[in-house]
């Protein structure tokens, strides 16, 4: 059993899948619902958890903000947990996970889930990321990151303070995944910039 929590769901076009968050085992995680909404006659609506590691395991901190590509199977969260993809830096993260839901049987597609909130340019180093936004494709998420301050703050002549850690300054940023485009290097792009 899972306690919802107060947050949207998210929803696909045709009304069959809902994505939201619950409280399990001390934990926000995020379900994916599949109603069976305008599916075959021999469709069971079931509940699973998305916010899971390679392995299945849930995640180990806090996810929330679910958003869902138009067809229900990309569906972007945000999660503090450090499980669900290798590598993951320390604070909340934005992840994409391929729910294969709607995928053809014959494209063997395997249930996945990859970090987003990365950007080799290091504007997002030491961010916390949030709400993400998922095109309709999948191919696109927007987010919302608290960016690090840059500025030393009480330094004294010959000596610089480290920069202060999630100074409250929100950028968004777009992460293009690639997702049906071949050839396609993945990329996040910082976009709230002034003219």
């Amino acid at each position: 059993s899972a306690t919802v929590l107060e947050e949207t769901p998210a929803v696909s076009a045709d009304g069959r899948y809902v994505a939201y968050s619950a409280s399990q085992n001390a934990h926000a995680q995020i379900f994916l619902r599949d109603t069976c909404e305008g599916a075959a006659a021999n469709c069971k609506a079931q509940t699973t958890v998305i916010s899971v590691a390679a392995d299945g395991t849930p995640g180990n901190d806090d996810s929330s903000a679910p958003s869902m590509s138009a067809d229900g199977r990309y569906v972007a969260f945000s999660s503090a947990a450090t499980n669900l993809a290798e590598n993951a830096a320390a604070g909340r993260q934005i992840y994409l996970r391929d729910t294969c839901a709607g995928a053809s049987a014959d494209s063997k597609c395997s249930p996945a889930t990859q970090i987003l909130s990365v950007d080799p340019n290091g504007a997002l180093t030491g961010a916390e990321n949030l709400l993400p936004s998922v095109s309709a494709s999948g191919r696109f998420v927007a987010f919302l990151a608290v960016t690090p301050s840059h500025a030393a703050h009480g330094s004294s002549a010959g000596a610089t303070a480290a920069p202060a850690k999630n100074s409250g300054y929100l950028q968004v940023f777009v992460r293009d995944t690639c997702l049906g485009a071949p050839r396609c290097p993945p990329k996040t792009s910082l976009i709230s910039l002034q003219p």
